[in-house]
């Protein structure tokens, strides 16, 4: 195997790590999670909450992008630093609903150096490694065709948690909340 393609499977390893890794966390929410085929461009998953009889909420959808870091940078303010493409910035930055009829989602995983790290079985059972940090690009003005790249930042407290991910889907914390106690 030549080293390209052997960097291209890394890769290709560590991308489906962080779209299981972001299964996990929306499973533990309580959510569906699904691909859609074809994927609409740039989006990974869709995460959604089907309503219930019990729960007069109706259903929520989002999508999201998501990618991985084996190098994450932090601010000094522990912001989370990210350095994403022009291409993959710029599908995310529409408006709802007016460019797209679901709201979208970027979400990075922050995974370990080596795969072999990825998850562990401790005695508690399954810890996955490391953590994922979810941003909203909607509304933002895109990069555009003359930048290749560009810095995010995203705040200490977009860290992906059940809660936050409910938060994000719910677009309403007290409903989050309420769904984290049932």
């Amino acid at each position: 195997m030549s080293t390209q393609q052997l960097q291209g499977y890394h890769s290709g390893v560590q991308g489906h790590f962080a779209e299981q890794y972001v299964r996990a966390l929306a499973s533990a929410a309580g959510f569906g999670v699904g691909k859609q085929d074809p994927e609409p461009v740039g989006v990974d998953l869709s995460i959604k909450y089907t309503r219930r009889h019990d729960i007069p909420w109706p259903s929520q959808t989002i999508e999201v992008s998501v990618k991985s870091t084996k190098n994450p940078i932090y601010g000094p303010d522990g912001s989370f630093q990210y350095d994403i493409k022009a291409e993959a910035h710029d599908v995310l930055c529409g408006t709802y609903p007016t460019d797209f009829d679901i709201r979208r989602y970027l979400i990075v995983v922050v995974v370990p150096p080596s795969r072999r790290d990825f998850a562990s079985m401790e005695s508690d059972g399954l810890r996955l490694s490391r953590e994922a940090y979810i941003l909203d690009l909607m509304g933002r003005p895109p990069i555009g065709p003359s930048a290749t790249q560009s810095r995010l930042s995203f705040p200490p407290d977009s860290l992906l948690t059940p809660l936050k991910l409910s938060e994000y889907l719910f677009d309403h914390s007290g409903k989050a909340q309420q769904w984290a106690s049932m």
